[in-house]
């Protein structure tokens, strides 16, 4: 009996989305605040990107099922959502992908509000 060793897709995805979170918050630390706002856009991007490869990615899999699907996810954004419910194998990479970049954006975002009193000296 063969052992199945592979990591999936999104457990990689997740974990590479964690280790950026971690050296850009440590690099946050060890640089002058006046550049941590700088540190959290570029977060945010790295999570933006993630999303719009996920949903491309997600569009070309709707695609290999069926044109309409394709055409659906790409101009129906919310029909992503019903195409990953209806077909779960094909979509879920694609997903986690967007998932993870809306985690990292949400992160940024919430973390720059938490810093913004000691990027404006009030603290």
């Amino acid at each position: 009996m063969q052992e199945n060793n592979n990591i999936p897709v999104w457990f990689a995805a997740i974990n590479i989305g964690a280790l950026l979170i971690t050296i850009f918050s440590l690099l946050g630390a060890f640089i002058a605040p006046a550049s941590t706002g700088i540190t959290f856009m570029i977060v945010s991007t790295i999570g933006l990107i993630f999303m719009i490869a996920g949903s491309i990615w997600l569009i070309i899999n709707a695609g290999r099922i069926h044109l309409g699907w394709a055409a659906a996810c790409f101009f129906l954004p919310p029909a992503q959502f019903i195409f990953t419910f209806m077909h779960f194998r094909q979509a879920a990479k694609p997903m986690a992908l967007s998932f993870v970049g809306l985690f990292l954006i949400i992160f940024s975002t919430l973390a720059s509000f938490a810093m913004f009193p000691v990027l404006m000296g009030t603290i």
